[in-house]
């Protein structure tokens, strides 16, 4: 007859799913050297600049309502309706009415 079949011990329970203190993934998520990439550039700003891109993206809302409307696109839920807005008022009157409704 053939060799036995060795087993290999993997972590797993015998219904398949993995013991409490084991990982499916050991070695972890593999690395975006993009990701990697930005981050060295925004350090490398943050040092020459001693301001962070976030606070300069900030201070440029405070001086320029496209710059606020396209910020609060960003961060505010989709859900709510100020896609539309193309003034800052219209944004301000569009966010009032969201909370009015619950949206956020």
């Amino acid at each position: 007859m053939g060799d036995p079949v060795k087993q290999v011990k993997t972590g797993r329970t015998k219904g398949g799913t993995w013991k409490k203190g084991c990982s499916g993934n050991p070695n972890g998520r593999p690395h975006k050297p993009e990701i990697d990439d930005i981050r060295e550039a925004l350090a490398i700003v943050r040092e020459k600049y001693d301001k962070s891109f976030l606070e300069h993206f900030v201070e440029r809302a405070y001086k320029n309502d496209q710059v606020a409307i396209a910020l609060a696109k960003k961060i505010i839920p989709e859900k709510t309706n100020i896609g539309g807005a193309t003034t800052l008022a219209q944004m301000m009157k569009d966010l009032a009415d969201a909370k009015e409704a619950g949206e956020i």
